[in-house]
């Protein structure tokens, strides 16, 4: 967070890392600083980001929706680089990823919570759904 979103925020001094950690190798890591333009867009991809602590921190949030078996189904051939297998990430995803994310959608709710919702368990027909201003609870 102190890395990007709070040096690209309203009042930040547009100074950022493009990366904190190397997830291929699971270790930090802290790429050169970077400037962006004060007119910059900044796209910012990961999981859990719809926790209460980071909600203004946003001002256009996207949530991508997959279930758990497409997850499953997806996730261990893309993941078997770095894991070093299709079955020790298909562990991995069993034991850690999918209770996790389970978790995270049962307690922060992020459908919820999105701008834009992409329903992405059909790679060829992506659904899209915008909440409806009136309807924020934000």
């Amino acid at each position: 967070m102190r890395d990007a979103l709070l040096p690209l925020g309203p009042g930040g001094d547009c100074s950022y890392h493009r990366a904190v950690f190397d997830s291929f190798h699971d270790v930090p890591t802290i790429e050169p600083l970077q400037v962006a333009p004060p007119d910059a867009v900044i796209l910012v991809d990961g999981v859990y980001l719809y926790r209460p602590e980071l909600d203004d921190l946003w001002d256009v949030r996207v949530f991508v929706e997959i279930d758990a078996e497409d997850s499953l189904r997806r996730g261990p051939p893309r993941d078997q680089a770095w894991v070093g297998s299709v079955e020790a990430a298909a562990d991995r995803y069993r034991t850690a990823y999918i209770p996790a994310e389970d978790y995270y959608i049962e307690t922060f709710r992020p459908h919820e919570h999105a701008d834009v919702v992409v329903d992405n368990r059909d790679l060829a027909n992506p659904l899209l759904r915008f909440r409806h201003p009136s309807n924020s609870a934000d």
